[in-house]
């Protein structure tokens, strides 16, 4: 293939072989580069040559437009209790870490402020977050006492439940409910009742 151009003189750029020939005209000189740069001035970023001269501009400015949204979090009643759990952690973490940074500043050296623990809702759902380990005694003893103010009070699974809504530092229902089945299996052993049909 043959060039013949008279280049910067002549615009016209002609390439001959043998039964046919091609021509381009240079409209303006450097205007990839122009643009190239009049287009990353505008946008803010920076651009890869080859997507500027494969003309996928249109697919750039959508790709960008979808970094640039905000992620938008789910709302709290379409997560799972999962997703709740994992982002009351994370919350839990970053605020641990942030009263430790700042305990410094407002209290003495000997004086050791500890974070028990955080309360917060959202849309009427509460989220308790606990720090440290609690004392098991306690929380057995506490268990316990649920039990048997439930005995006596003659109090069943649906209404404790509505209790825990109310006040969620009341034991979960399921764990009183392992500690009375627990309760009844060592009372079964200590005093074995048996029972007698009079009619056989």
């Amino acid at each position: 293939m043959e060039e013949i151009h008279n280049y910067p003189f002549d615009p016209v750029i002609k390439f001959k072989q043998q039964g046919r020939s091609f021509s381009y005209k240079i409209i303006k000189e450097d205007a990839s580069n122009l643009f190239h740069k009049h287009y990353t001035l505008q946008k803010g970023t920076k651009m890869s040559g080859i997507y500027l001269f494969g003309l996928q501009l249109k697919i750039l400015d959508k790709t960008r437009d979808r970094k640039q949204c905000a992620h938008v979090l789910k709302q709290v009643n379409q997560c799972s209790n999962t997703t709740l759990t994992r982002r009351a952690t994370s919350i839990g973490k970053q605020l641990l870490i942030e009263f430790n940074e700042k305990v410094p500043k407002f209290y003495n050296v000997e004086e050791i402020p500890v974070l028990e623990n955080i309360r917060y809702s959202v849309k009427n759902r509460i989220f308790d977050i606990h720090y440290g380990d609690e004392d098991k005694i306690k929380e057995k003893q506490k268990i316990e006492s649920v039990v048997r103010a439930l005995d006596e009070g003659n109090i069943s699974r649906n209404p404790y439940r509505c209790l825990c809504a109310i006040e969620s530092h009341l034991p979960r229902e399921g764990v009183v409910s392992k500690k009375r089945q627990r309760i009844n299996e060592e009372m079964a052993q200590l005093i074995p009742i048996s029972i007698v049909d009079i009619n056989a």
